[in-house]
């Protein structure tokens, strides 16, 4: 489990560190990803954030963040062997987290760290999710083109 918990926690201090020092500009939210339209709002926001950050800042460091994400992106796919020798101690933490959630639920406390764990860790798979399906939509064309001409 340590390419989906590593590289997840990686992704989300790249993108802490390219916004304090470097001027980047990064959303705090995703839309739902079961909404109606959500691909379309994705791709909105991927078409803002390259906006904001090369046009109105000028943080040209965003490229260098862009290849990072897809970089790490597609590496994030834990292997059979990474799933078999954690499946027992990803059931203990699920049953404890939402344990845990349901008993703070029942007692009517919120639990804001858990929260924003919870939504920081979503907030970086889903930006190496966006950008390797970026890398994704400029690469296939390309690659299926190159294969076309190898066959003639």
């Amino acid at each position: 489990m340590a390419p989906l918990f590593g590289i997840t926690l990686l992704l989300l201090l790249i993108s802490i560190l390219f916004s304090m020092f470097l001027n980047c500009w990064f959303p705090t939210s995703y839309p739902s990803l079961f909404s109606v339209g959500a691909p379309l709002r994705i791709l909105l926001l991927i078409v803002e954030m390259f906006y904001v950050n090369l046009w109105e800042r000028k943080a040209f460091w965003f490229i260098l963040f862009v290849y990072l994400a897809m970089a790490l992106g597609t590496c994030v796919s834990p292997s059979k062997q990474d799933l078999k020798n954690s499946a027992i101690a990803l059931l203990i933490i699920s049953i404890l987290t939402f344990g845990w959630l349901f008993f703070c639920n029942l007692i009517g406390w919120h639990a804001p760290v858990l929260t924003f764990i919870v939504q920081a860790l979503t907030w970086a798979l889903l930006t190496g999710l966006i950008f390797s399906l970026l890398g994704l939509a400029v690469t296939a064309p390309i690659a299926t083109i190159k294969w076309f001409l190898k066959k003639k």
